[in-house]
């Protein structure tokens, strides 16, 4: 008996270190890749615009494939989890109705995006797509369609059968009910910008738009010539029938890890792990997205040991300039018309704006005179640490800024405008523009954003907050991702109530 205890804890290790092996990683990363070369793209793309779903799904595909869109998608899979099936209002994702609107290619005939995530051990589907995207989609068209009251029968709800069992199924209806009339009742941003995606004008000819989730994954079945083996492109829903009322958006949920049990499945040179790039902070030893692509050619080598890549990593690969490479040319956002903009990490003062505020490791200084600078090393985004020290650091930095929006009396001509900055652009910085927004601004009932700075603070509330959030998150989507921390958030929280 203790010797098969022996023998257990022993194969448990071995499995473990295969698991954080990183070259067993990359390796399994690139052999999902080749699903996606093979089956995804001949079928969809470039019809279809491909996105990969933050942060796993980044690692499956090379950046040339979704570097014109530069975007991404955030549908956590934690929002799928049984007994939590939730509508985030911080991760809408609403950026993706303008790129289904666009279409893809020369002809911009596509109905639908590809979304890209992965799985851990065993699995067939993560539940970010399983289940996060459905609900995504199915509070969407309930709110589009006006449905999702306790009587309706159709909430636009598609759930894969193979991964969500019926009972689970009829539970996820009654939550969307709920989700529905919480979105009405509190968040009538959120409404307004389905209603706005419904009612643009290439649906003027149709009563119904809805968004359809379809699965693909290795093993599933294929748009495949059974004779032939090729793969057969994608047929467009809405071309079948063009006096159809109904417009449909395929949003294809593609998880591209094969399903296998841990240490199993060993293969020339590597044993293959499924979900390799999940949780990559324990096992690529500083190694992100794209620096893996754009030095494929070294790290996909084979022949290298594990030892190898990681000095590779450590000693060779730049990470900073090789993640400027695709950064968007105008990397500046603006919030408050001529009055607050958004940046991520900042080489040089601009001489534009009248002040800067600073929030990254490098200490800047004004270009003129005309600019104040204020730099704050210590608040850095993503960083726990950084998003709790916030709370102190906003006493300081919110009167700054109203001191010189309050001078300016919505005439910013004067003096200039104020710049907002942190290393992604994503965290620390938004959080502080969302504080100033939730004490001096109101939302405009048009699309135009927010109205004019007012001395008086207005009455804050945690929906008030999140309405400020989800228009910030929705003005910046063509720039940035943002997506603030809890920890950062809480701070926010607890410094306006």
């Amino acid at each position: 008996m203790e010797i098969n205890h022996q023998i257990s804890k022993e194969l448990n290790k071995k499995f473990r270190n295969e698991n954080t092996n990183l070259k067993n990683r990359l390796h399994s990363i690139l052999l999902d890749y080749d699903y996606i070369k093979n089956y995804i793209l001949p079928t969809y793309y470039p019809k279809f615009p491909i996105i990969p779903n933050q942060r796993c799904g980044l690692w499956y595909l090379p950046p040339e494939l979704y570097r014109s869109l530069n975007t991404s998608v955030y549908f956590k899979s934690t929002d799928g989890h049984t007994n939590i099936w939730e509508f985030s209002t911080r991760r809408t994702n609403f950026h993706l109705f303008q790129i289904l609107l666009n279409g893809s290619g020369s002809s911009g005939s596509g109905s639908g995006v590809v979304i890209v995530d992965s799985t851990r051990r065993g699995k067939k589907l993560p539940d970010s797509l399983s289940k996060t995207i459905p609900i995504w989609c199915s509070v969407i068209n309930c709110i589009m369609n006006g449905n999702g009251n306790q009587n309706s029968d159709d909430l636009g709800l598609y759930l894969p059968p193979e991964t969500v069992s019926a009972t689970e199924g009829g539970q996820i209806r009654k939550k969307i009910i709920f989700l529905v009339q919480k979105i009405k009742e509190k968040f009538p941003q959120i409404v307004k910008t389905c209603q706005a995606f419904k009612n643009d004008s290439s649906h003027n000819n149709v009563s119904r738009v809805i968004l359809r989730p379809i699965w693909c994954y290795p093993g599933s079945r294929m748009n495949m010539d059974p004779f032939t083996g090729k793969i057969i492109p994608w047929e467009d829903t809405n071309s079948n029938d063009a006096k159809s009322d109904v417009k449909i958006y395929t949003i294809v949920c593609c998880c591209c890890s094969y399903q296998c049990q841990d240490g199993i499945d060993k293969r020339n040179g590597f044993t293959y792990v499924q979900g390799a790039a999940d949780d990559h902070e324990s096992w690529s030893h500083g190694l992100e997205p794209l620096d893996f692509w754009f030095n494929l050619e070294k790290l996909g080598d084979i022949r290298k040991s594990d030892e190898e890549l990681i000095s590779l990593i450590k000693n060779e690969i730049k990470q900073k300039t090789l993640r400027n490479i695709i950064s968007p040319v105008n990397n500046t956002c603006e919030i408050v018309k001529d009055a607050i903009y958004l940046s991520s990490t900042l080489a040089k003062i601009p001489i534009s704006y009248s002040l800067v505020i600073n929030c990254s490791g490098e200490i800047l200084e004004a270009s003129d005179n005309s600019t104040v600078v204020k730099n704050y090393p210590t608040l850095i985004s993503g960083s726990k640490k950084s998003g709790k020290l916030l709370r102190s650091l906003l006493i300081e930095i919110v009167p700054i800024i109203e001191l010189v929006l309050s001078k300016c009396n919505n005439d910013i001509s004067s003096s200039g405008p104020i710049l907002i900055s942190c290393d992604t652009g994503t965290d620390i910085a938004p959080s502080i523009i969302l504080t100033i927004l939730s004490l001096h601004f109101e939302i405009l009932d048009d699309d135009h954003g927010w109205g004019n700075y007012s001395d008086s603070k207005k009455d804050i509330s945690k929906t008030v907050i999140k309405q400020h959030l989800i228009k910030l998150i929705d003005q910046c989507s063509p720039f940035y991702q943002i997506n603030p921390s809890r920890a950062t958030l809480n701070s926010v929280n607890a410094f306006l109530m």
